[in-house]
C-alpha cells in the first residue's frame, strides 16, 4: 500500500481535483500547471498521509494537517461526518475489487507462457498485470468513486442514486468521468508497484519460513 500511495499520489491529487472542481480546470495538464505554481511539488502530495493510513487520498486540501481536518469535521458535523460517503465507498470497493483481482490473475494467466506458472512470469509482466488490475477497477468503478468525493466535500443529504441522478441532470454522464485519465494513468504505476511488492514480500516470506521451518 505504502508503494502505490508513494507512487501515484501527486495523479490521485489531480484526480480528485478535476472531480471536485471539473470546470476549474481544462484537463489534467492544466490542473497539474496550477497546483504546481500555486502550492509548489508539496501540493501534488496533500493527504499523504492519511492516505498512507487507509489508502483513501482524495480529502486533504483545505487544511494544513490531517488532524486539522478531523477536527473541523468533528466539529461541524460530528462522527456522523467523518462517514460521509460511506455508501458510495461500499458501492465501489465490494463489486470493485471483484473486477480488480480477476483483472490481475486474468492478465497474469494471459502473459505466462504455455508450460510456466503465473508465478513465475516476472518482474515487467507482474508490472503490467498489476496496472491492467487498476484500469479494470477503475473503468468500471470511477462514477462511484466521483460521487463519494462529492459527498465527502459537498455536504448532502441526498441518497447515492438520488446524488448520481441530480449530478446527471445537472452536468452532464461525462462529469462522472472527471479525471479518468490521470487515474488510468496513475493506476497504471501504483497498482503495477503494489503487485511487485505485494510478490516480492510473500516470496521473501516463503522463503524466511522455508529457512527456519528446515
Amino acid at each position: 500500500a505504502a508503494a502505490s500511495v508513494y507512487v501515484g499520489q501527486p495523479l490521485d491529487t489531480i484526480k480528485v481535483k478535476l472531480q471536485i472542481f471539473p470546470k476549474v480546470y481544462k484537463n489534467s495538464l492544466d490542473c497539474f500547471k496550477k497546483i504546481y505554481t500555486s502550492e509548489g511539488l508539496t501540493g501534488l502530495y496533500k493527504g499523504t498521509v492519511p492516505a498512507l493510513a487507509a489508502n483513501a487520498a482524495d480529502c486533504c486540501f483545505n487544511f494544513s494537517t490531517p488532524f486539522a481536518m478531523t477536527a473541523q469535521i468533528l466539529r461541524t458535523e460530528g462522527i456522523r461526518g467523518l462517514f460521509r460517503g460511506l455508501t458510495s465507498t461500499w458501492i465501489r470497493e465490494v463489486p470493485g475489487y471483484f473486477f480488480f483481482f480477476g483483472g490481475y490473475e486474468l492478465t497474469r494467466s494471459l502473459l505466462m507462457s504455455k508450460d510456466g506458472r503465473k508465478t513465475d512470469i516476472g518482474f515487467v509482466k507482474i508490472w503490467i498485470s498489476g496496472g491492467m488490475a487498476g484500469i479494470t477497477f477503475w473503468i468500471i468503478m470511477y462514477p462511484c468513486d466521483v460521487i463519494k468525493s462529492r459527498q465527502q466535500v459537498f455536504t448532502t443529504n441526498k441518497s447515492f442514486l438520488n446524488y448520481t441522478l441530480t449530478i446527471i441532470r445537472n452536468e452532464g454522464l461525462v462529469t462522472l468521468y472527471s479525471g479518468l485519465m490521470p487515474t488510468l494513468i496513475r493506476t497504471f504505476f501504483a497498482t503495477g508497484a503494489l503487485f511487485i511488492t505485494y510478490e516480492k514480500v510473500r516470496l521473501l516470506l516463503g522463503l524466511l519460513l522455508k529457512s527456519e521451518n528446515g
